[in-house]
């Protein structure tokens, strides 16, 4: 999956350069990277990994581009992704 974002300014909406931008979410069983107590009984554990995580810097335009996978799931929660 390709995500695509721009950061603007919200006053003038201007294009921000130079942004950083971070993204993260779970893997297709609802796991994130750098966390230990996950999963249905609490006993994964993910710290010091750092996979589905990412950051770029924006463009002249404000854009950034990221490659991943469609994410994951866990109860309680709808499919989403942190940026």
């Amino acid at each position: 999956m390709r995500l695509r974002l721009r950061v603007i300014e919200a006053g003038p909406c201007t294009p921000v350069a130079g942004a950083r931008v971070d993204v993260w979410h779970s893997d297709a069983r609802g796991l994130y990277s750098g966390y230990p107590g996950q999963g249905d009984d609490r006993a994964v554990d993910t710290s010091g990994q750092t996979f589905l995580r990412g950051t770029q810097m924006t463009d002249e335009g404000g854009w950034v581009s990221f490659e991943t996978i469609y994410p994951g799931w866990y109860a309680g929660r709808a499919t989403h992704i942190h940026f």
